[in-house]
């Protein structure tokens, strides 16, 4: 009885163990790198260009700031000692009005391009799922996952570069 008992739960597990294999078979996985779509594609680096261009003449303007606080910052050091306490005092609150102004410029013009670089990039994100999406149908994946989920993955599971093909030919 102990036998047929046993044999018959080993013959069950097999079965089932089996009917996982066969299952698992049917599922069809990719990966995508997003750094190597980023890194390689021709659109994410005419975004930078753009954003670089757009935000230059501000940048040109908050360097020239600088230089000139610092300029104040090294006159008022070198003539301190000379100075009447009056016009030390007036020269540095000025100073000091300056740094904070600038400091403001600063932080506003920090927030532009992160507000502008996060626009931009949600948008080349969702050219990159539409993108991947259209590989998916074609290849008739189950899943698409992304590289930095998969401690391990397969060369032919790689769809990083079909990805970026149809990319460049959605433009």
């Amino acid at each position: 009885m102990f036998k047929r008992l046993l044999g018959s739960s080993l013959l069950l597990t097999s079965l089932l163990g089996f009917s996982h294999l066969a299952i698992a078979a049917d599922v069809k996985i990719g990966v995508v790198d997003a750094q190597v779509i980023i890194q390689k594609s021709p659109e994410y680096q005419q975004l930078n260009a753009q954003l670089q261009n757009k935000f230059k003449p501000r940048q040109e303007k908050l360097m020239a700031a600088k230089k000139t606080l610092q300029a104040e910052m090294q006159d008022f050091s070198k003539n301190q000692a000379v100075m009447k306490a009056e016009d030390q005092a007036k020269l540095k609150n000025k100073i000091i009005a300056d740094q904070q102004g600038y400091e403001s410029q600063v932080d506003t013009f920090r927030n532009d391009v992160n507000q502008e670089r996060n626009k931009d990039m949600q948008h080349f994100m969702e050219k990159v799922q539409a993108s991947v999406n259209t590989v998916a149908k074609q290849g008739q994946y189950n899943f698409v996952l992304y590289k930095a989920a998969v401690p391990y993955m397969d060369a032919g599971t790689d769809l990083t570069q079909q990805v970026l093909d149809a990319m460049s030919h959605s433009n």
